[in-house]
């Protein structure tokens, strides 16, 4: 099949009485599925004998049956069509529901005999346990917490040796033989939701009878004219699509980076991480058009706007795109909406249905080898449940609420979340792969109350584009846009905004509608809740009004399509089927992740503390009162190693770590530092955190991280403190040249060490030749690096640690000394950090090349 349809399935005039009679029955049906309350105040009554009130409910719900194509229950259906010769469907309509899904067995399980597992996201503190519940209430999700007792410890202790519990083993905790008294404790412990039934969510799921889902049989056929004017438009229509970013997505970025830098992290450890936890609206990332104003620019009353005359032609090179329209008359296109990178936004529960899956499967772009698109597995309220509905079109599916229960689960135990180039990534340990996301339904995330499931679904949508009309301030704030096209294709009707506070009643609005000539009739409302409005009816003005002073503000837009599409019924009904055409765009390029940077378990023998500076505070700090600090700390404490780097950021941070004995003293220590901090008057806060080391980075093969540790150490030493052996001042305050000199020296020195040179050369060669060509030429200018250093530390400083790793193998090698060079940078140049650890390795690698050549040519 060619593209999809989705259709109305009242075909005659929902304000005809006659009409409504005729059809009462069905009409009946169709409102039982769709409010139980209304159809008891109808069940066993005639239209004619409801009340007026009930009445115009009804005429309600006819009209969004009779104009809208949104599938709800009785209402509209989803069908499939193909291009032809000409533009026909074939009569009468056929349609049938969608079968649901069978129960799963052990969903009618007593209680007592049901498999159980920990509830998601726990995590033991001193006296508490924390995990997100699902309350069955409010049908959403919560952090619950309950006191620690002896229970709960034997609990989890069990869980860390087995998967699951039931009641039998449960028994085994109590020396007591009244079990009718464990049952009320096992009932206590089921109702605090600490923990959940094995198989969570399936087996919570309970069949939603909120409505059909209709499947329309009878076969649509457009003709092939309709087709190339599509894919002519999307050819042409490129510099109308822009990308977007959710405030949710750029909020956590932003927090992630502060809190992880460029670490893999566990999902797991993100569960009860509050403080980004916050639902934003989409807010743009590109700026090349906002800052002008398009009304001004483009229009003024015009009635039609052509857009190709304000914009170049250019290809669209989305993912993937979906432009849902009507026909007017047998030619004309008018789109109702595009939706960008979303390829199941349309399909959705209906894939159900084997054919239209099918069809959703053929228009997924091509992904790299390198990563794998995975469900997403959502449990939130009934009806969100019911939207969420699928079949699963992909191996593997995301499971949010813990370790994985399935062979094809890919669980929070299993998946890591960093960022690379700007993008969040989902990493599976399992498969070596990147994990995208996909949402195969259209839930709204504002519907999501699990935090975990928010995340990922952001991740999920994180490409988004969208098209221009839909997101710039001048398009969606203006009161009166006129509509738009492009070469004779509308991308969207006329469309006004109309606000209560501007009418004193229903007949200033009258008023209004007349002398500002607006269509007869309109589509007023908001989303999938939208009417199309006869308004000079008194009864479908009524209906206007009352949408109006509900939401105090109403889009209205033209509907040039009604009483003029090509499709009729048998009696000379119009029908008005919205198409959806899908298309593949080009395939989505996610390189290896070679390298992840994991955090695992953290080193809680140090202290870390994240050292907020006040602006133009970072030099001054480091000159002075830091090393005074920890002078003073060496000769009070026994300190054993300690470290700092530099974290450049919108507020730039002091990083400090240093190795204690005993918790006493750590606590001790850390609070006498963090007091000297703030008291020295650069510094505007100062945070404690966990240590995670960098076992990615540093660690040698064994996992030891001592010996990187060491020469962190060592090297915060002379750069903050100098050294009384070697007569030598601190090297933050030597000159920019003699920090470099003795920074390549002592790289140089280790590479020889190593007996790598050649290896090296090669390495960084590498390197330099992704630095612009001009750059490179200023780089062989300035730097020149001394075979002498000026005050400089002797390799024999640094020996006793890096001489430990001068016989690892060139892969450890190539890792370490790199990273090594890189935050020895970091800490001796404070300002402009990326452009002097460049010089530094141009001049590393010159000096490198005249050791092996006795000269380099530059590259």
């Amino acid at each position: 099949m060619d593209f999809l349809y989705r259709m109305h399935l009242v075909d005659f005039d929902p304000m005809d009485k006659d009409e409504i009679q005729k059809n009462w029955h069905w009409i009946k049906q169709a409102i039982q599925l769709s409010s139980r309350s209304l159809f008891q105040e109808l069940e066993k009554q005639e239209f004619d004998s409801l009340s007026q009130s009930t009445q115009a409910k009804i005429h309600k719900y006819l009209l969004r049956g009779r104009y809208r194509a949104t599938p709800f229950g009785l209402w509209a259906g989803v069908g499939l069509g193909r291009w032809g010769d000409c533009n026909q469907v074939d009569l009468p309509l056929v349609y049938s529901q969608i079968e649901k899904e069978e129960y799963l067995k052990y969903k009618q399980l007593p209680k007592l005999t049901t498999k159980y597992r920990l509830a998601p996201g726990l995590k033991v503190y001193s006296s508490q346990v924390q995990f997100w519940s699902y309350c069955s209430k409010e049908e959403g999700w919560r952090i619950s917490y309950l006191d620690k007792n002896p229970l709960i410890l034997i609990l989890i202790s069990y869980f860390k040796k087995s998967d699951n519990l039931g009641f039998s083993n449960f028994q085994n905790f109590f020396n007591t033989s009244n079990r009718q008294e464990l049952r009320t404790l096992w009932e206590m412990l089921l109702e605090s939701g600490l923990l959940i039934r094995e198989g969570f969510p399936a087996v919570e799921s309970t069949p939603a009878n909120i409505g059909w889902d209709v499947r329309i049989k009878s076969k649509i056929t457009l003709s092939h004219g309709i087709h190339e004017k599509l894919e002519t438009l999307i050819s042409e229509l490129g510099n109308l699509f822009v990308p977007v970013e959710s405030e949710y997505l750029r909020n956590f970025k932003s927090w992630f980076v502060q809190a992880y830098d460029d670490r893999f992290v566990p999902l797991s450890l993100l569960a009860h991480q509050q403080d980004f936890f916050t639902h934003g609206a989409v807010t743009e990332s590109e700026e090349h058009l906002y800052n002008k104003d398009l009304q001004a620019i483009l229009w003024d009353e015009k009635e039609e706007l052509d857009l190709s005359n304000c914009f170049a032609k250019k290809h669209t090179d989305l993912h993937h795109l979906q432009i849902a329209f009507k026909l007017i008359g047998g030619r004309d296109i008018y789109i109702e909406n595009i939706v960008c990178n979303r390829p199941f936004a349309y399909s959705g529960r209906f894939s159900l249905d084997p054919e239209i899956k099918n069809w959703a499967e053929d228009n997924l772009e091509a992904i790299s080898a390198s990563s794998m698109k995975a469900d997403i597995i959502l449990f939130e309220t009934s009806k969100s449940n019911h939207i969420c509905r699928h079949d699963n079109a992909f191996q593997y599916s995301i499971y949010p609420f813990g370790a994985g229960i399935k062979n094809d689960h890919l669980g929070v135990d299993d998946l890591l979340l960093g960022i690379r180039n700007k993008r969040l990534v989902l990493y599976s340990q399992k498969l070596d792969k990147e994990i995208l996301p996909v949402v195969q339904h259209p839930l709204n995330p504002d519907q999501i109350s699990h935090t975990l499931s928010r995340l990922i679904w952001e991740i999920g949508n994180q490409d988004q584009h969208r098209f221009l009309p839909y997101h710039h301030p001048s398009f969606q704030k203006a009161s009166y846009t006129p509509r738009l096209t492009w070469q004779g294709i509308i991308l969207q009707g006329r469309k006004w905004i109309i606000n209560s506070n501007d009418f004193s009643g229903k007949n200033a609005l009258l008023v209004y509608l007349n002398e500002s000539e607006i269509p007869c009739p309109l589509i007023a409302g908001h989303l999938d809740r939208e009417l199309l409005l006869n308004w000079r009816r008194a009864l479908e003005l009524d209906f206007l009004w009352e949408e109006l002073t509900r939401m105090h503000e109403v889009t209205i837009f033209e509907c040039p399509w009604k009483d003029n599409s090509p499709f009729k019924t048998k009696t000379d009904q119009h029908l008005y089927p919205q198409f959806i055409y899908s298309r593949k765009g080009k395939a989505s390029d996610h390189p290896k992740i070679d390298f992840l940077n994991r955090i695992s378990s953290p080193d809680e023998r140090w202290i870390y503390l994240r050292i907020a500076v006040k602006e133009a505070g970072i030099l001054p700090l480091l000159l002075k009162p830091l090393p005074s600090i920890l002078k003073h700390m060496k000769n009070q404490s026994n300190l054993q190693k300690w470290y700092f780097l530099i974290y450049s950021s919108a507020r730039p941070e002091i990083r400090l770590r240093v190795l204690t004995d005993e918790k006493t003293e750590k606590r001790k220590l850390e609070s006498e530092l963090a007091r000297a901090l703030m008291e020295s008057g650069w510094v505007e806060k100062v945070n404690s955190s966990l240590y995670y080391p960098e076992y990615d980075k540093y660690a040698l093969l064994d996992g030891d991280m001592k010996v990187s540790e060491s020469i962190f150490h060592l090297e915060s030493e002379v750069v903050l403190l100098g050294n009384y052996e070697y007569q030598t001042k601190p090297i933050i305050t030597w000159d920019v040249e003699t920090r470099q000199t003795w920074i390549i020296e002592t790289y140089f020195n280790v590479i020889q060490m190593c007996r790598k040179t050649e290896e090296f050369l090669a390495f960084y060669k590498g390197l330099i030749k992704g630095i612009p060509i001009r750059e490179r030429k200023e780089l062989n200018k300035s730097v020149n690096p001394s075979t002498q250093s000026y005050n400089s530390i002797p390799i024999e400083f640094f020996e006793s640690e890096f001489s430990k790793i001068a016989d690892s193998s060139e892969e450890i090698l190539m890792r370490i000394i790199p990273n090594h060079l890189h935050m020895c940078c970091n800490r001796s140049f404070p300002f402009d950090t990326a452009m002097h650890e460049r010089q530094v390795i141009y001049g590393l690698y010159k000096r490198l090349g005249r050791s092996i050549y006795g000269r380099l040519n530059s590259l």
